[in-house]
């Protein structure tokens, strides 16, 4: 985070899991590849939508940075690579809805889960 900030994309993630086999960094224990913040974005037109969501209550994945963020994900698995992700609570909470006792975070919290599943 403190390098890149939110300026990541898949190529500098391509980049990295490159550099990281090439330096000889993996072969000297380093084994995770984690990216952090930058990856969702608001989604455009929908003043419905929650903070990091689409319309369906998904996490919205920056589509100018991670065209397919399972294929960035396969391609550092296939570096020999682990990959990990930044997810924080407040991908599931809202300013509107944090006091509301009928928001549902177990909801949002299952729909996250089955998301990174899918990206492996």
């Amino acid at each position: 985070w403190s390098v890149f900030r939110a300026d990541i994309n898949h190529s500098m993630m391509v980049e990295l899991a490159d550099s990281i086999v090439e330096l000889g960094l993996k072969d000297a224990g380093y084994t995770y590849l984690l990216m952090d913040a930058g990856w969702t974005a608001e989604k455009p037109n929908c003043p419905t939508c929650l903070s990091h969501r689409n319309e369906t209550g998904h996490l919205y994945v920056d589509p100018t940075k991670f065209p397919n963020l399972k294929d960035t994900v396969d391609y550092v698995h296939e570096k020999g690579l682990l990959f990990g992700i930044w997810y924080g609570f407040e991908m599931c909470d809202d300013a509107t809805f944090a006091n509301d006792d009928d928001y549902d975070y177990a909801h949002y919290a299952t729909l996250d889960a089955n998301f990174f599943a899918s990206v492996g």
